[in-house]
């Protein structure tokens, strides 16, 4: 069979499969609704029995052929260097950037742009450059703006603070004059 036909029957058989809860999981508020294998001795779940919740099995899987790939049918690659980029074929895998700075995820959007290469989890690798740009640049505005309130606050509270010091030595050497008197 052909990967996009391996693709729809693994819908096909995603659709019919169950939601696999924890035993019990219907009566305690407190258990989240996840998957816990069922372990006790005497576990009607455990056993199979008719009418409980369906235990995970091989039956529930999909074709091993497209296991692991995206729905487009690309083999998708954890990607947080340039070396990473580097591995990926742009026919056969596609990239997820992984949790990078701003600075290495446009490095990393521009190399996967030059290479032709899809990343997943951005939706339009442009937009995204030019977002991280403009917030960098505001940053560095803002940066900016608070370093100039604080040199312009800093510099008249230093003057005020020498002033002060002068007119207190002033006022001591008249008090040692005057006790001299």
């Amino acid at each position: 069979m052909t990967i996009k036909k391996l693709l729809g029957l693994r819908k096909e058989i995603s659709k019919r499969r169950p939601e696999f809860v924890m035993q019990d999981q219907h009566k305690r508020p407190d258990l989240q609704p996840r998957w816990r294998k069922p372990k006790g001795m005497h576990s009607k779940m455990r056993h199979g029995v008719w009418g409980r919740p369906a235990s995970v099995n091989v039956g529930y899987r999909g074709p091993a052929a497209v296991r692991g790939m995206h729905e487009s049918g690309l083999i998708p690659v954890l990607v947080q260097n340039i070396t990473d980029i580097g591995r990926i074929e742009p026919k056969s895998h596609c990239a997820i950037l992984g949790h990078v700075g701003d600075r290495k995820k446009v490095q990393l959007l521009e190399a996967c742009k030059q290479k032709k290469i899809v990343v997943l989890n951005v939706k339009n690798i442009d937009e995204a450059i030019k977002m991280i740009t403009d917030k960098v640049l505001e940053r560095k505005e803002v940066k900016k703006t608070a370093a100039k309130r604080k040199e312009g606050k800093a510099k008249p509270a230093k003057k005020e603070a020498e002033a002060l010091t002068k007119e207190q030595e002033r006022k001591e050497m008249e008090k040692v004059l005057t006790k001299r008197e």
